[in-house]
């Protein structure tokens, strides 16, 4: 089947190919050439204009990806009282440090003062707890 298939075939070039050497065609000066050489010579010219647009394209892209690749560091207060102080670069996590907080001695509210004889409270013999100072200029400028 595909031996008559191929006969078939080489029969019908050599057919084309003595007609085509009947006739003699010039191809530059037939009208389809020439309207194909004023197509190439317009996309050639509007090949540049989009190579151009392009290579602005790309500039404007660069700039922006430049202006996005900012370092932001971002401080939250901790129910604990710590600051916890994330820095990013270009949306990914850099760093990531906690910065605990300034501890101050108060009086401990859940033992009662001692007395002295005459019953007037003792203060300092009262105890003292450490709980951290919360300070906003401590927090706006660590």
């Amino acid at each position: 089947m595909s031996y008559r298939f191929t006969e078939n075939l080489s029969a019908s070039a050599n057919s084309i190919a003595s007609k085509g050497s009947q006739s003699s065609v010039n191809i530059a000066a037939s009208s389809p050439a020439l309207s194909f050489k004023e197509l190439l010579v317009d996309k050639l010219s509007s090949i540049e204009e989009t190579t151009q647009q392009m290579q602005e394209l790309r500039s404007q892209l660069q700039a922006l990806k430049n202006d996005q690749k900012i370092t932001e560091i971002i401080r939250r207060l901790m129910p604990d009282g710590s600051i916890m102080i994330t820095e990013y670069s270009d949306g990914k996590i850099v760093s990531r440090y906690r910065k605990k907080p300034h501890m101050i001695a108060v009086p401990d509210e859940t033992v009662p003062a001692k007395l002295a004889e005459d019953g007037t409270k003792l203060m300092s013999q009262q105890p003292m707890v450490l709980k951290p100072s919360r300070s906003i200029a401590s927090e706006l400028f660590y």
